[in-house]
């Protein structure tokens, strides 16, 4: 029995973390921008912006999905996974996930149990992404949006 271990690397961590505030105060500073160029110009003028918007918007979104999972590590088997946040550790067989879905846009796997809550999200930078991704897949399938 191969236990394989998830986590993200510290450099990682300050990357994600810096990242999802980047992304979440450019998406309300294009929103505040939009607003200023409606009131001035109307709203033909907000196309371009409303691009930016869109993709900062996403980033924004994966980056609040994953944002406290990043200090967490997890140890997979065949038979199921640890998460260890801290000094906290909950154990899970493959068969309490319902789903998964990969985001392609952000890079972020997500698990959720069967009453629709989120378990556990991972970038795909993460250290032994490769594995838990194939062994996600293998045990309950990746649905990826």
């Amino acid at each position: 029995m191969k236990n394989d271990t998830l986590y993200h690397q510290i450099w990682l961590q300050i990357i994600l973390y810096i990242g999802v505030l980047f992304f979440i105060g450019l998406t309300i500073a294009l929103v505040y921008w939009i607003i200023i160029i409606i009131l001035n110009e109307g709203f033909l003028g907000t196309a371009g912006v409303l691009v930016l918007l869109y993709f900062a918007g996403q980033m924004s979104y994966t980056g609040l999905i994953l944002f406290k999972h990043i200090p967490n590590s997890v140890v997979h088997t065949e038979q199921g996974f640890k998460i260890t946040s801290g000094k906290k550790t909950i154990e899970y067989t493959w068969s309490d996930i319902s789903k998964s879905k990969r985001y392609t846009f952000g890079g972020v796997l997500r698990l959720y149990d069967h009453q629709g809550a989120s378990i556990y999200a991972v970038h795909s930078f993460a250290f032994g992404y490769r594995s838990f991704r194939k062994r996600v897949n293998e045990k309950i399938g990746i649905i990826t949006v």
